[in-house]
């Protein structure tokens, strides 16, 4: 799980473990919108990235490197470069096959096969968050709960599934989003 020099923590380590995925990267170098749903998501990611980071060891994947130097080369290496700084958790076989068995018992599209291996990756890393904007298939009320009995039936915990609003509001500040008034 370590990237080039970088040794991961000791588990004695107090600070919880996230996994971004594709989409945080993404927000953080993407030019600023203008459409209020995607402005608010880029300032809190920012926020998230620049006041809550050290809180936490964060992790990303090859997969996430695969699906970050896609696109505009300029911004695809803000996005890299982004990603440099982080752990590595390992991309393994248990992992794909974890990922399959999510794809299968979650009922996800088979567009979905990469977020099942975040979702995957995470769990057989042993993370306790993977943060993400993706609310179709990851962040999904409706959905993480299957992903999480798939998770536990293959004998891993799964990692909490959450955007960076949840993860500030209920690790950061201890509260459910139903106690923070709306900015």
């Amino acid at each position: 799980m370590a990237d080039g020099g970088l040794s991961p923590p000791k588990r004695s380590d107090v600070r919880a473990s996230v996994y971004l995925d594709t989409s945080v990267p993404s927000y953080l170098t993407s030019r600023r919108s203008h459409v209020m749903p995607m402005a608010r998501h880029q300032l809190i990611t920012c926020l998230w990235w620049n006041a809550h980071r050290s809180r936490f060891v964060v992790y990303a994947s090859e997969r996430v490197r695969d699906e970050a130097s896609q696109g505009d080369s300029q911004f695809a290496q803000r996005r890299l470069d982004i990603i440099a700084v982080l752990l590595t958790a390992d991309v393994t076989p248990a992992a794909m096959d974890l990922a399959r068995l999510i794809l299968l018992e979650a009922h996800l599209p088979a567009k979905a096969k990469v977020d099942a291996e975040h979702v995957a990756i995470a769990a057989v890393n042993g993370i306790d968050y993977l943060l993400t904007w993706n609310c179709k298939h990851l962040a999904n009320p409706h959905i993480t709960p299957k992903v999480a009995r798939s998770c536990r039936r293959a004998g891993y915990r799964p990692p909490e599934i959450c955007t960076p609003e949840t993860i500030i509001r209920r690790v950061v500040y201890g509260q459910s989003p139903q106690q923070v008034p709306n900015a």
